[in-house]
């Protein structure tokens, strides 16, 4: 992902503002409406500003730094401006409050819309007269800053104007396209390479939807009659450019979604999406926040992980975000096209679509289509799953041969992590195995069906120096010792354990 808190962001954002808008356009009340107009600039700033930090900080992009940068500061005043312009318009067409359509104060309001409007044009060529070149992202935050304070602001200026004026109910299918159809964006998080008509005609649609808005607003504040025509026919034409310019948007989206899933493994790969990445950001966003705050205490800023198992990614962008670069192990072809698009780019992490196990060379994996999260190299570990109630439906295919690394090698060739996590499916004790270096932390998933194995996995970490443990239940991202426990209690613990299925072990070298 080109940034791994855009998404996340985005879906939040998308579904507040439509529950905001939908609880708005019930209410009867005049003065929640009026009340609620006069909050937009307010209302923009909230939304904007955390997922610009998100951005900012996964980039390592400092704040003075940013706003050193005109385009940025135009893009971030712009948008206030035309709401405020807009706060001002609706106290003006609303009966009772001082001033009248067409007025001095009408006009001035008209000008800050029209200025607020008009300024978009003025960051884009700021933004082209400065330095192509930006490091660290800047130059990415400054594109998607100017993306993302447009769709807010067009949503919330189209929403306030039909607050006042119910007669443009229609405006509020343009103005909340882009935030409707970036729910369904975020099934599939994907980046396709649009092509260049594409691209253009999204700018015109865009901007021909800004003129419609500050053209309605205009038109109500100076009592233009003359305009009423005109309007009419511009407002049902920038809902159809927009909606058919988010329509194709999907279908190029889709499209690479196909693309990057080999045909047999959609389905198993489109729900592990879902569960990694979709449903996490929307239903439960603290999930990435618990995940970081779990991985802060054994990932060092600037430290090195090893995610041995990584699957789709989802972890990945918890390290990224801690500051840490990442080697990435994933057997599974599937996995490699989706790995690529979204972390191929990121300098700070590499991929291996390779396994690791006790000894170099290769070994069949045994692949499960339709849940590819639990593909597995150990054949004997498959065979116990085929007769466990909890895996009952669950089918496994032999899928040709990969090749096998140790940790061992992998730390000749980069050096030793600072933390390993391990999800491989019953393979973990053949990856601890290709271990001799008492690295500073490590993690191994725990199947209360495996117990036994488990426990060697245990024996084989506390062999290796001095640890202190914990465990976290399921995907719970908790720990369930407040202090951590020495090996003869994390034993007995593990030992008597049998409250969900898995977890997970996490070992940390005492120094």
């Amino acid at each position: 992902m080109k940034n791994p808190g855009s998404i996340r962001w985005l879906a939040l954002v998308s579904l507040l503002l439509l529950g905001a808008a939908f609880v708005l356009m019930q209410t009867e009340s005049q003065s929640v409406r009026i009340g609620s107009v006069l909050g937009m600039p307010l209302f923009f700033y909230l939304l904007l500003l955390p997922g610009a930090g998100i951005f900012a900080a996964a980039e390592k992009i400092s704040w003075k730094r940013l706003l050193q940068r005109p385009a940025n500061v135009v893009t971030l005043l712009r948008p206030g401006i035309l709401l405020i312009g807009t706060a001002w318009g609706a106290l003006i067409l609303q009966a009772g409050f001082p001033g009248n359509s067409g007025s001095v104060r009408a006009w001035g309001a008209s000008i800050l819309i029209a200025l607020g409007f008009a300024a978009d044009f003025l960051d884009g060529l700021l933004a082209r007269r400065e330095a192509v070149n930006y490091g660290n992202g800047e130059g990415t935050f400054g594109s998607w800053l100017d993306a993302e304070s447009d769709a807010i602001a067009i949503a919330l200026s189209g929403l306030s104007l039909t607050l006042i004026k119910g007669d443009y109910s229609l405006l509020l299918l343009p103005v909340l396209a882009r935030h409707s159809f970036s729910l369904l964006f975020v099934i599939m998080p994907v980046e396709p390479r649009f092509p260049g008509w594409y691209r253009i005609g999204s700018k015109i649609s865009a901007a021909i939807l800004q003129f419609t808005i500050a053209s309605l607003w205009i038109f109500e504040l100076l009592s233009a009659r003359w305009f009423a025509p005109f309007a009419q026919a511009l407002l049902p034409a920038s809902t159809l450019l927009i909606l058919l310019s988010f329509s194709i948007e999907t279908f190029f989206r889709g499209r690479e979604a196909l693309l990057l899933i080999p045909p047999g493994h959609r389905r198993g790969l489109l729900k592990s999406v879902l569960v990694y990445y979709t449903f996490p950001l929307i239903i439960a966003p603290l999930r990435f926040v618990r995940m970081k705050r779990l991985y802060r205490r054994l990932v060092p800023e600037g430290g090195m992980v090893f995610d041995v198992g990584a699957h789709i990614g989802n972890r990945i962008p918890v390290f990224r975000t801690l500051g840490a670069s990442v080697h990435a192990f994933e057997p599974q072809p599937s996995c490699r096209a989706l790995l690529e698009h979204w972390y191929g780019e990121d300098r700070g992490v590499q991929l291996h679509f390779s396994a690791v196990g006790k000894n170099p060379g290769s070994a069949p994996l045994f692949v499960s289509r339709a849940h590819p999260t639990l593909t597995s190299l150990d054949g004997t570990w498959v065979e116990n799953r085929t007769k466990d109630s909890l895996f009952k439906g669950v089918g496994w295919e032999k899928c040709g041969v990969i090749q096998v690394s140790t940790l061992e090698e992998m730390i000749r060739l980069y050096g030793t992590p600072d933390f390993i996590k391990i999800d491989v499916e019953g393979h973990e004790l053949q990856v601890l195995q290709g271990l001799n270096t008492a690295v500073r932390a490590l993690s191994f998933e725990f199947l209360v069906s495996e117990k036994a194995l488990g426990l060697e996995c245990l024996n084989k970490i506390e062999a290796a120096g001095r640890y202190e443990f914990n465990f976290s239940p399921g995907e719970s991202m908790r720990m369930v010792f407040p202090r951590w426990a020495d090996y003869r209690q994390i034993k007995t613990f593990l030992e008597e354990y049998g409250k969900s299925s898995s977890g997970d072990v996490y070992a940390r070298k005492i120094s």
